[in-house]
């Protein structure tokens, strides 16, 4: 005998009628600024981790002691807005012992703080008023619509230790990632600010350190006036999403690096041109030497280098290495992503520090129409990839990144579209390592104020541009080390404007080596490539064919770099497309809208179970989701696998419910034409049936409309469970 578990959980509607006549008071703060991005942050840098070991360097180890994490359990409040959290929390005074725990990286909507928000275009506040993100959105169906959960808000504490040898140098407090703005404190001492979600801030934290036990809070605001730059086509998820770490740095560290490669000698020779910036951390002239060995990918040393300096009293001195060229090299590319490695050793006062970069030797360059890497042209099977996962939002892994790129391997993707942000840095390793082209896209999208004419866009406000120029440029110092972008992109789907001329300007000058990409640079004044989205084949060849009869200064190549859009139940289209990249050599790839399904897991605790003795891996639970968004717009009931078309040992069903009734239209089993719309109509027996599939399952109603029951057969009886009625908005069935 197979008993089934089987559990109920009904959802009401919410009303919450305001009795507010007046707005909330607001801090007048920076999180509603658009001149204020940045307060007491270190400027950005190239990614560098320094090791005690050569050995722990050459390995490239995911941790040094020179670091300590602050991942794992914090302290957290949740709050609807930021004017209720607690205004002094970050006091060391004040006792947050009986807050609940929250991960970190995590989302808090991933722990059932809040609601996540999936949009594509419209903003979740007024778009007519930014900066302001407090002002109520267009649509009051915004799970933020209410004043009280106008901007959701998180505050976080925790105690950390650093050892007392830290002290005597600088310390960096370094976030990875944080959505979307964030003050921050160390021993309730304001340290500063920050915006853009997806790249890192750093504070030098030295001064607010002290012996033994340290406290830090945060205070974390899911829309600020940098949201009105991150309107990307995702879910709106909020948190501490990245890596938190402590760096301590060494007496004289690598405050930046930057490995540039230069080939030669029709594309058989290369060679490395290094510039290292060195920071003195003390107080005093601090003689220094500085060494590096190029290791090829053989395990032989193919070039050295060696600088000899005093560094100033906390200042800092860029050394510029040429290294011999090597012949022969061995070229990066996709198909073969040869990696050197840069060892570089800092000696200073009888210290020895480490850190190793890969290095891989690849040209990228446009001629005659195309995009060359290593001197030939490429085509790009690409994808557009955000950074999700079903269980964690947007708090990936390297685990999980290294299993979606070897996905793509084995569906002959070569090229990613970092949509529409700069990804952890695990993720351009990783591309480094199995070898993709990269486009490398700032964390810039306002596609919901392209109704905006261009005189009062941020593009061309010159409050906007220092943000928005700033995104950019700090994506370009971070990254530039990584073989495999080959193209740096501005933005996506945004209104050209004054700001991005003025980046490409700055990019171009910071790194010369690779092209700048934005699709909405119709004119194609300042971009290498011209790209579009959804474009046909036909209309991409025509106008390649315009492009062809320009002066050969804008002759340019194209690419699609959104297509075959494969969302849901869609894609397709795919051979047209590539007949005409295949037949046309200056139409050079395509990139798939997106990569993989951006859905989210949920769990609910059930209110009634049965066990189930003969099968105790089967269970069956009905949840609601009445507060979850729409999950029914035109139908009443919808199983999923549709319609049971096989044997099914799982399945799902939801169910639309009315304040006035339920509205079933057809049976699930289809076999009696359609039902009755009852919408409104008062219940004429005691029982009425909401959906059923013959001799599988059956959801019904009882006791005029005030009992629910869910019954479903096991392959001996039917197992059955109940819950009293309180006016439902809809259920959601599960049964697996």
């Amino acid at each position: 005998m197979k008993l089934v578990k089987i559990s109920i959980i009904m959802a009401a509607a919410s009303l919450c009628p305001m009795a507010f006549g007046a707005e909330l008071p607001e801090d007048g703060e920076n999180w509603q600024n658009e001149n204020v991005y940045a307060v007491n942050k270190m400027p950005a840098s190239a990614t560098v981790k320094m090791y005690s070991s050569r050995d722990d360097a050459l390995a490239r180890a995911d941790s040094t002691s020179m670091e300590i994490s602050l991942n794992g359990s914090w302290k957290f409040l949740y709050a609807g807005t930021p004017h209720l959290l607690p205004a002094n929390f970050y006091k060391p005074d004040f006792d947050a012992s009986r807050w609940n725990d929250i991960p970190v990286p995590s989302n808090w909507e991933m722990h059932g703080y809040g609601t996540p928000l999936y949009s594509n275009m419209a903003y979740p506040f007024n778009p007519g008023n930014f900066p302001r993100v407090m002002d109520a959105p267009a649509d009051n169906l915004f799970t933020n619509a209410p004043l009280l959960q106008r901007n959701p808000s998180g505050a976080y504490v925790r105690a950390f230790k650093v050892p007392a040898s830290w002290l005597d140098t600088k310390v960096i407090l370094k976030f990875d990632g944080v959505a979307s703005a964030f003050y921050v404190w160390i021993n309730g001492k304001k340290v500063g600010y920050s915006e853009d979600s997806r790249l890192p801030s750093e504070f030098d934290i030295t001064k607010y350190l002290e012996p033994g036990r340290n406290q830090i809070a945060v205070k974390v605001f899911k829309y600020s006036d940098g949201s009105f730059l991150e309107d990307q086509d995702f879910w709106r998820l909020a948190g501490i999403f990245r890596n938190v770490s402590l760096v301590r740095s060494p007496r004289a560290r690598i405050a930046d690096i930057f490995n540039k490669t230069i080939i030669s000698d029709n594309y058989t020779a290369g060679a490395l041109q290094t510039e290292i910036l060195i920071e003195n951390t003390q107080n005093a002239a601090l003689p220094t030497t500085a060494s590096a060995k190029l290791i090829a990918p053989d395990g032989s040393v193919a070039a050295t280098a060696q600088s000899k300096i005093t560094l100033p009293q906390g200042k800092a001195v860029k050394c510029a290495w040429n290294f011999p060229k090597i012949e022969n090299v061995k070229l990066w590319s996709p198909e073969a992503p040869n990696l050197y490695k840069l060892l570089v050793e800092i000696q200073a006062e009888g210290d020895s520090h480490f850190a190793c970069f890969n290095v891989g030797f690849r040209s990228v360059e446009r001629k005659n129409q195309q995009i060359l890497v290593n001197g030939k042209p490429v085509l790009f099977k690409g994808v557009n990839r955000h950074e999700h996962d079903f269980a964690r939002g947007q708090a990936l892994t390297k685990e999980i990144t290294r299993r979606d790129l070897a996905e793509m391997k084995k569906y002959n993707i070569n090229a990613i579209r970092t949509c529409h942000y700069p990804n952890d840095t695990s993720f351009y390793d990783l591309c480094d390592e199995l070898g993709f082209y990269v486009i490398d896209e700032a964390n810039i999208e306002a596609h919901g104020l392209d109704k905006l004419n261009a005189a009062n866009h941020p593009a061309n406000l010159p409050s906007w541009e220092g943000a928005m120029v700033s995104r950019i440029l700090n994506m370009v110092k971070r990254d530039k080390n990584h073989p495999c972008i080959i193209f740096w992109s501005l933005d996506n789907e945004t209104k050209d404007g004054s700001a991005f001329v003025k980046a490409a300007e700055k990019v171009r000058e910071l790194d010369p080596t690779r092209l700048i990409h934005n699709e909405r640079n119709v004119a194609n004044s300042y971009v290498d490539v011209h790209s579009a989205m959804y474009v046909s084949p036909e209309r991409m060849a025509n106008r390649l064919k315009m492009l062809s009869k320009k002066i050969k200064e804008l002759r340019l190549p194209a690419i699609s770099c959104e297509y075959a859009h494969a969302m849901g139940n869609s894609g397709g289209a795919l051979a047209p497309y590539w007949r005409e990249i295949r037949a046309n050599p200056h139409y050079q790839g395509a990139f798939i809208w997106d990569w993989k399904d951006q859905g989210l897991s949920c769990t609910r605790e059930p209110q009634i179970t049965l066990s189930d003795s003969a099968m105790p891996s089967r269970q069956i639970a009905v949840f609601p989701d009445g507060a979850r968004a729409k999950i029914l717009e035109n139908a009443s009931a919808v199983v999923y696998p549709s319609v049971f078309g096989g044997g099914v040992n799982s399945f799902t069903l939801v169910v639309d419910l009315n304040t006035r009734g339920f509205e079933p239209k057809t049976p699930i089993n289809n076999s009696d034409g359609a039902r009755k719309n009852l919408l409104g109509a008062k219940p004429k027996t005691s029982t009425e049936i909401i959906a059923e599939a013959a001799g599988v399952f059956s959801l019904k109603f009882h006791e005029n409309r005030k009992v629910v029951s869910f019954s479903v057969w096991n392959g001996f009886h039917w197992d059955r469970a109940e819950a009293a009625v309180e006016k439902p908005d809809k259920i959601a069935a599960a049964a697996g």
